[in-house]
C-alpha cells in the first residue's frame, strides 16, 4: 500500500494521529497508558479517566419536552437505541440483562437464536435503531431505564450529569444520536441549540 498524493493534496508524511483506545480490565488500560494519547470508555464507565489528561466518555440520550413521557416514539428514536446499549454490553460481558426492565424479553429473544448465532442478534441494529430483541424489551417497559441508561431529561438534568462526569475526569464528551430527525432529537425543549459542523 503507499500513499500517491501529489504535493498539497495531502498533509506531509508520516501524519501524527492522536489516538485514543477504548479499554477495560487492567491489560487494555496498561497498554492504554502505554501506547494512547487517551481513553475513550462508554456506558458512564469514568472509574480510570483520572489517569489520562485525554478521557473521552461516549453518550446517547436526547432533551427530553415538556411532560414527554419516556416511552414516546420520539423518545423510542432518539434514546431507544443507547438504551439498548446497556442490555447488550451487559450480555457481552457476562452481566445479567434480566436485572434490567424488560430485561427478561430480551434475553428470550436472543436466546431464541442457536447459540452460534446470538452474537448477530444482540449486534443486529446495534446503536442505529431497536432490533427484535431490544423492541421485546422496550414493550415488556425497558423504557424506564432510559434515563440511567443515557444522558436524557431536562436541560437540566443533563447539564448536571455532564458536571460529574467532568469532576470524575472526563474532559470530552462524544455524543452519539440516533432517529430520523436528529437536530429535533437533541435540540428538544433545549434553551440553547445545539450547533452542527
Amino acid at each position: 500500500m503507499r500513499m500517491m498524493h501529489p504535493g498539497t493534496n495531502a498533509p506531509q508524511r508520516p501524519i501524527d494521529l492522536p489516538v485514543l483506545v477504548s479499554a477495560l480490565g487492567p491489560k487494555g488500560l496498561a497498554v492504554t497508558h502505554e501506547i494512547a494519547d487517551g481513553l475513550f470508555s462508554v456506558n458512564g464507565e469514568t472509574a480510570h479517566a483520572h489517569e489520562f489528561t485525554w478521557a473521552a466518555l461516549g453518550i446517547h440520550g436526547t432533551v427530553l419536552g415538556e411532560d414527554e413521557p419516556l416511552d414516546s416514539p420520539r423518545i423510542r428514536a432518539a434514546a431507544g437505541p443507547g438504551n439498548a446499549l446497556a442490555y447488550h454490553a451487559g450480555y457481552e460481558f457476562g452481566g445479567d440483562p434480566t436485572a434490567l426492565p424488560g430485561g427478561q424479553a430480551w434475553l428470550d429473544a436472543i436466546t431464541a437464536h442457536p447459540r452460534t448465532q446470538r452474537h448477530l442478534a444482540v449486534h443486529d441494529q446495534h446503536l442505529l435503531d431497536l432490533n427484535v430483541a431490544d423492541t421485546a424489551a422496550w414493550n415488556a417497559g425497558s423504557w424506564q431505564a432510559i434515563t440511567s441508561t443515557t444522558v436524557t431529561g431536562t436541560p437540566h438534568r443533563i447539564r448536571d450529569q455532564l458536571s460529574v462526569y467532568a469532576r470524575d475526569g472526563i474532559t470530552e464528551i462524544v455524543y452519539r444520536p440516533t432517529g430520523p430527525d436528529i437536530p429535533a432529537n437533541t435540540n428538544a425543549s433545549s434553551p440553547s441549540p445545539v450547533t452542527y459542523r
